[in-house]
């Protein structure tokens, strides 16, 4: 993976703690995904303590991730 291809994980993994449930999307290319935000609003709205982040795993190292 690239510099360029990889998520800024600071901004994705703000607030996530030891009680946060940690969920996402794996895939390649998954930057271009509008899930995390569109998950995070919800889970904030909710009050969930609850992250959605993306995972870029290109195709071949899927069965590995």
């Amino acid at each position: 993976m690239t510099m360029a291809a990889q998520p800024d994980w600071q901004s994705w993994c703000a607030g996530i703690n030891g009680t946060t449930t940690v969920t996402g999307v794996f895939g390649w290319p998954v930057g271009h995904s509008l899930s995390p935000p569109m998950h995070n609003a919800a889970f904030a709205v909710l009050g969930l303590n609850w992250a959605y982040v993306p995972f870029p795993v290109q195709p071949e190292e899927l069965r590995a991730a």
